[in-house]
């Protein structure tokens, strides 16, 4: 199994990006309106179109925030409860790294998987 990893860095760089690229999608403005063109069907065909773009991009854009605020509060709430268990287990007596490395490597053996594990000193930092 993989490493489970929060960083606290890399998500606000994401978020950062997702928002980044939220103010660009805003930062297009509208086509503006014409009323009085003489092309026909401009103001009755095309002005409804530019209003439904406009809010189309509005609600993309209100959506991508949602997300990036999202990447935001899973990344908190990782680093508060990977704290809160790092507290718990550093409270325990007589734990240590090696003695989980040790208790993992003896259960791999006793099930017949030997499955070779290290431990991980930056774990519970």
């Amino acid at each position: 199994m993989g490493d489970i990893k929060s960083d606290a860095g890399t998500a606000s760089s994401i978020a950062t990006t997702i928002n980044t690229g939220t103010a660009t999608v805003l930062g297009y403005s509208a086509a503006t309106k014409d009323a009085d063109s003489t092309i026909t069907g401009n103001v009755s065909n095309a002005s409804p179109l530019i209003d439904s773009l406009s809010n189309n991009a509005n609600q993309v854009a209100t959506g991508v925030e949602s997300f990036s605020d999202c990447v935001t509060k899973v990344d908190s709430n990782f680093q508060e409860k990977d704290a809160e268990i790092a507290s718990a287990v550093s409270g325990l007596s007589g734990w240590s790294s090696d003695t989980a490395s040790s208790n993992r490597s003896s259960g791999a053996s006793a099930n017949g998987t030997s499955v070779p594990t290290t431990a991980d000193p930056e774990a519970f930092n």
